[in-house]
């Protein structure tokens, strides 16, 4: 008997015969997927996913470069590319806050202060104006060997390099000077090299937050203002007693900023 096949809405139908033996004289329906169907799906999820990929902006992380490069055996130059969207760059050298300052696209930064033949860790934070973190980057670097001589600071006219003569001029008032301020000390000279009678000093850099300098004593009609890193702070004292020393000095304009019982005054 033939059969009896009737067409599906949707697609083609096809009609099997079995064998009596098997599956008698009953008419199998075989619905056989429509070739444009599948090809119309296949190109849907394909468009959808060139759309989704398209729409999706690039993440500012990927957007930020960071870099750090020892120059010599003191040093080390970070440099940085960040979206535009970016308010504020925190600097880190391994755990400790190095500076932090208005964010700019691209710059650089200098680090002084350090040690021949070693691995140091930076970090860089990047934050919207919202206080978004736009970027978290980090790279190391070893500082070579020191080579020739440190670089001297101040300039060969400076009274600080003027070799003392052999025979100088002695001031008319020497004998009362050395009374009150050395010899009474004679027996009991310290070597100050720690937080809390050290002299600290810092390195400043273009970047670092320009501060009106404040004044209490001597010379005070001068207005002063320094760029003054985050990671700059006074000597402690101990026992009570304070001088709040604290030298900071800037490359870039070859000044220096010697401070005593300095402190920081938010509110001003």
């Amino acid at each position: 008997m033939p059969p009896a096949c009737s067409r599906r809405t949707g697609g083609p139908t096809d009609c099997l015969r079995g064998s009596g033996a098997h599956l008698g004289e009953r008419e199998i329906l075989v619905q056989r997927p429509s070739t444009l169907r599948v090809v119309c799906a296949a190109v849907l999820v394909l468009t959808a996913a060139i759309q989704s990929t398209a729409a999706r902006p690039a993440r500012a992380s990927s957007l930020a470069t960071f870099t750090a490069t020892a120059p010599n055996s003191y040093s080390a130059v970070l440099a940085w590319s960040l979206p535009s969207e970016a308010s504020r760059i925190r600097l880190f050298r391994g755990s400790s806050l190095l500076d932090d300052f208005p964010a700019t696209a691209t710059g650089t930064y200098t680090d002084y202060l350090l040690w021949q033949n070693t691995r140091y860790r930076y970090r860089l934070k990047a934050t919207s104006a919202t206080g978004k973190v736009l970027a978290r980057l980090s790279r190391w670097i070893t500082t070579p060997a020191q080579t020739g001589s440190f670089p001297r600071l101040y300039s060969s006219s400076s009274f600080w390099n003027v070799p003392v003569p052999e025979e100088p001029a002695v001031d008319p008032n020497s004998a009362a000077i050395m009374a009150a301020s050395i010899l009474p000390y004679a027996n009991t000279v310290p070597i100050d090299n720690d937080d809390g009678w050290g002299m600290p000093i810092a390195y400043a850099s273009p970047q670092s937050v320009l501060y009106d300098v404040g004044c209490t004593k001597y010379n005070c009609q001068v207005p002063v203002s320094f760029h003054i890193p985050k990671y700059a702070k006074p000597n402690l004292g101990s026992g009570g007693n304070w001088d709040g020393h604290l030298a900071v000095y800037d490359p870039a304009a070859n000044h220096e900023l010697d401070m005593w019982e300095g402190v920081y005054d938010a509110a001003r």
